[in-house]
């Protein structure tokens, strides 16, 4: 996360060249989120606002601290022996294109029950806590809230997820997964430990099987100056809102509302 925040921070030496007087704000989605919270934590008096949907580092759960303390260790030994990047990450995207693809053709990765088609494997991978690891960052996470009986997605709009998937991540840097770990097993604050000195607006998005607790916790980092807005939705999974059927209410509108009172 420092060559992201690096990137965002050479990026914001060029806006405010141009325009010297405003300052911008900095946000994202999942790990966009933890790079947009390490970024202003390196410059906390340099943006008007920030906003989080499900991403961060810290927490003082200590159910959470303790699913990331070991996966924090793991971590720390691949770099140790120079594993740089997870290929599993891959692993969203294709499974969304094989079942747009080939919906009923066997899946062709051997990690579900035999017979799995394509559309199983898609409502698996979205709808079930993922195996332990930096991906499962909470015990419960669940990317979008399924109905098994009927083989379909609760909120989310099938067509959008399916849209967007192609642009996933192919993989994923170790040192990342590790900064994530790390700083919600409690071993390294560095990404956050300046947030407290932040005085502009936050609007932070909780759903209901994603960090949950942690962006709570999160939110209570910012100091007395800080203005901070949490936009939650108990029902949804992690990427209901982003994926929602009606993603330009749930998502957007928050969004677009803070937006315009923030800048």
């Amino acid at each position: 996360f420092d060559t992201y925040s690096d990137d965002a921070l050479y990026a914001l030496s060029l806006l405010r060249a141009q325009e010297p007087c405003n300052k911008p704000a900095v946000g994202g989605f999942s790990a966009g989120a933890n790079a947009a919270l390490a970024t202003l934590n390196r410059a906390p008096r340099e943006f008007a606002g920030l906003f989080l949907y499900e991403g961060t580092f810290f927490t003082t759960d200590p159910t959470i601290a303790q699913h990331n303390a070991a996966i924090c260790t793991d971590l720390e030994s691949k770099l140790s022996h120079g594993i740089a990047y997870d290929a599993s990450a891959a692993v969203p995207g294709l499974v969304l294109q094989l079942a747009q693809a080939a919906p009923a053709a066997p899946f062709p990765i051997p990690v579900f029950p035999p017979g799995t088609t394509n559309e199983q494997a898609m409502f698996y991978v979205f709808g079930s806590p993922p195996p332990p690891g930096a991906f499962a960052p909470t015990p419960g996470f669940v990317r979008c809230i399924t109905d098994f009986s009927t083989q379909s997605f609760v909120y989310t709009n099938e067509a959008r997820l399916k849209l967007i998937g192609p642009l996933f991540d192919s993989y994923a840097s170790v040192a990342a997964m590790r900064d994530l770990a790390c700083g919600l097993g409690g071993s390294d604050d560095s990404h956050y430990d300046r947030v407290s000195e932040f005085k502009g607006d936050v609007l932070i998005y909780v759903e209901g099987t994603g960090f949950g607790p942690a962006m709570f916790d999160t939110a209570g980092l910012f100091g007395p100056r800080a203005t901070v807005r949490i936009d939650q939705n108990a029902q949804l999974g992690e990427a209901d809102a982003y994926f929602h059927r009606d993603w330009n209410r749930v998502f957007l509108a928050p969004l677009r509302s803070w937006l315009h009172a923030t800048l």
